[in-house]
């Protein structure tokens, strides 16, 4: 997984909806970035199988926001805090 590449593909993403003085979702998901040829497969080929949402709102100050979420098959997710932090979330 290209964690830098992904984070950069969602900044791009929601300047862009800025630029179009269009509104700017709360997340993008990994299909949405590639079909906007933002992401290559490549660049996520370590998450295939996993239903992955990134936040497009980060607010530096709060180290609890969740920058990415991750739904596993069994229905469990995983996140990733601003604060670097990665958490198994329960069912």
């Amino acid at each position: 997984m290209n964690a830098p590449r992904i984070i950069a593909a969602a900044k791009a993403y929601a300047d862009s909806l800025k630029t179009q003085g269009l509104p700017v979702p709360a997340t993008v998901s990994l299909p949405d970035l590639i079909s906007r040829k933002l992401l290559t497969e490549a660049d996520v080929s370590g998450l295939a199988g996993l239903e992955v949402t990134v936040s497009l709102s980060v607010e530096e100050a709060n180290p609890q926001l969740v920058l990415a979420r991750a739904r596993l098959p069994d229905g469990r997710e995983i996140v990733a805090l601003a604060d670097g932090s990665v958490q198994q979330l329960a069912k």
